[in-house]
């Protein structure tokens, strides 16, 4: 089980899973930590992103400043990632949720290397567009009406002004934002699990914010590391 679980959450393979541990994912709401999605996309990203800036910053003075009369260090960054997340794209299989997530996440590093601050309906919007012209049957799929489903209640549930938030009061802030984050997508994919699969779990929300980060902060980077190391 212990195998079937970091290869589903590595490459969303679950052949070797069994009924009994994927039924124990549905009816606690985490079915959607078993396939490769925004959450795997965006930490990954994020990792990436983080080490290459931190070695870009640290190059030789003179290299750096060679560097920086064409790219800052943030858009070499970006541009270091791309290659790296559509390797990960490849990883996963390219399934519905793993697509859209690569498509946000690449329109979002795009925007840094151009210069342009992005919208997430908009990457969303995009990712929709781009799915359904490539399969426009892609639409009446359930993975795909989940996955969208999910990014817009997300995206409405934490739109806040700047600094609305005193410097002081961050982990407040951030404990708030994942609070919100789970609802949203419980409240906006509810309806069309209960439709789909004749069930609701009433503790998902709970289960989300206790497994969830543990596994998204922690299983997920490390399984991913691994996998590429390998």
């Amino acid at each position: 089980d212990s195998g079937a679980l970091v290869a589903s959450i590595t490459t969303g393979q679950m052949t070797n899973m069994s009924e009994e541990l994927r039924e124990a994912f549905n009816v606690t709401g985490l079915a959607h930590i078993l396939s490769i999605s925004g959450t795997h996309f965006g930490l990954f990203s994020v990792f990436l992103f983080a080490i290459f800036a931190f070695f870009i910053k640290r190059l030789p003075y003179r290299i750096l400043q060679r560097l920086s009369l064409y790219l800052s260090p943030s858009q070499a960054a970006a541009i270091l990632c791309l290659p790296f997340m559509l390797a990960y794209l490849g990883l996963s299989g390219g399934s519905i949720p793993a697509v859209r997530s690569f498509i946000m996440i690449t329109l979002f590093l795009f925007g840094l290397v151009i210069g342009r601050k992005g919208f997430w309906f908009v990457s969303l919007l995009c990712a929709a567009f781009l799915l359904v012209v490539w399969d426009p049957g892609v639409f009446f799929s359930l993975s795909f009406q989940l996955s969208f489903l999910a990014v817009l209640f997300i995206g409405f549930s934490i739109q806040e002004k700047k600094d609305e938030t005193p410097s002081g009061k961050k982990a407040v802030r951030h404990i708030r934002n994942a609070f919100f984050i789970t609802i949203a997508a419980l409240l906006g994919t509810a309806p069309l699990v209960a439709y789909a699969f004749h069930y609701f779990s009433v503790i998902s929300p709970l289960s989300n914010l206790v497994i969830a980060p543990l596994i998204g902060f922690l299983l997920i980077p490390l399984s991913v590391i691994s996998s590429f190391f390998y």
